[in-house]
């Protein structure tokens, strides 16, 4: 179930992205923001905002599956 979907939206916000999501945070924040704010405190490029929007619209479309 929940691992599964979250494997997915990690591979797809890393393409999306082009960075480093480690799988964990998919289960420590639980909110879109919230884990853009944990990606921009790991260093390198800060999460734009289109790009925020994408990862987003990505979380949405998981949720609706």
């Amino acid at each position: 179930g929940h691992s599964l979907l979250a494997t997915q939206v990690v591979t797809r916000a890393q393409k999306r992205l082009q960075r480093n999501v480690p799988l964990r945070a998919m289960f420590e924040f639980n909110t879109v923001q919230a884990l853009a704010q944990h990606l921009e405190s790991l260093g390198g490029a800060q999460v734009d905002e289109q790009k925020f929007d994408r990862l987003a619209d990505l979380m949405a479309e998981l949720e609706g599956l």
